[in-house]
């Protein structure tokens, strides 16, 4: 339960550091491609929390 907290907290951090980034490249590169750097870093984070829930539903069968 603790470790599943910890990967929770991890992925909220990694959110809003995302979300941050994605504030800051607003005002250098313009908001159309920040928008598009966040979505990608965004689905990227989604599929690895994704992968890693299959493993673990996988080894925790094993």
């Amino acid at each position: 339960m603790k470790n599943m907290m910890k990967g929770i907290a991890a992925a909220l951090l990694a959110m809003a550091v995302i979300i941050s980034v994605q504030m800051a490249l607003t005002g250098v590169l313009g908001f159309h491609t920040a928008e598009v750097i966040g979505k990608t870093a965004m689905t990227a984070l989604f599929l690895y929390a994704a992968l890693r829930m299959c493993r673990a539903g996988r080894e925790a069968n094993a």
